[in-house]
């Protein structure tokens, strides 16, 4: 909420209004589908365990889950003004753009799910992790996390107006890499969780800087409204999906 305040009034006031204008509908049938297709399969993946995963509850949430997300594709491919441009992944550098903002966003979400699992764990004796962390120490723990994710969205913004996009987001995958790597092999110690999740934050505003320009660069102006709402539920779905995929692992 305060980030929001904060950037907000500085995004009306500093950045200029588009000339460019593109009148849509809203596409209210292809947002039923793919929200109950979305949460359909998410509710299966999630109560599986517990329902069985052979179970008639799980099967029939999977399959309806299924049928939705097909007919979501079937109405999208043949409405004039779709939510979601499927004609637009038929372009290799928006697939690819797509492709990059759900897997990049994956290992991200991971390590910001299992990271305060980690460290409220109790400190047992012979467990080789877990620091009996509160909420609150745990947020002074990865304080890093969040501000240098904020401070490198601009920086990581400035290098690809210089660079091009491609460059912050490689930069991005391979501080994530670290992070992951290092959080992998020493996690014993506060000040290890502190230095990944700084280097997580890094690679995470770079990210973040990346893929909206990705964007731009791989559609025309006109549909750079249906590129951005690509990005977004790519992004979204990495959000939605890892939880569920992490806490199954």
């Amino acid at each position: 909420a305060g980030y929001s305040v904060v950037v907000i009034p500085l995004l009306a006031f500093l950045v200029p209004e588009s000339k460019l204008r593109v009148r849509s509908r809203f596409d209210v049938g292809g947002v039923l589908l793919l929200g109950a297709a979305a949460g359909l399969i998410l509710v299966a993946l999630s109560n599986g365990q517990g329902w069985g995963w052979g179970s008639r509850l799980t099967v029939t949430f999977l399959v309806l889950g299924v049928l939705c997300a097909a007919a979501f594709i079937a109405a999208e491919n043949r409405i004039a003004e779709p939510m979601f441009s499927i004609r637009l992944l038929r372009s290799p550098a928006m697939a690819m753009t797509f492709a990059i903002a759900f897997l990049g966003l994956i290992p991200v979400q991971a390590l910001a799910y299992v990271m305060p699992q980690v460290a409220e764990t109790p400190a047992i004796p012979g467990l080789h992790y877990g620091f009996a962390a509160s909420a609150t120490h745990y947020a002074v723990i990865t304080v890093g996390y969040g501000v240098l994710g904020t401070i490198f969205g601009p920086v990581g913004g400035h290098f690809a107006a210089k660079f091009g996009p491609r460059m912050p987001m490689i930069v991005a995958m391979t501080l994530v890499m670290i992070a992951s790597g290092g959080l992998l092999l020493w996690h014993s110690q506060v000040w290890q969780m502190a230095l990944f999740a700084a280097i997580l934050g890094i690679g995470y505003g770079c990210n973040f800087a990346s893929t909206p320009n990705l964007v731009v660069e791989a559609v025309s102006a006109g549909e750079q409204g249906a590129g951005a709402s690509l990005l977004a539920f790519a992004q979204n779905l990495g959000a939605g999906v890892t939880p569920v995929l992490i806490t199954l692992i």
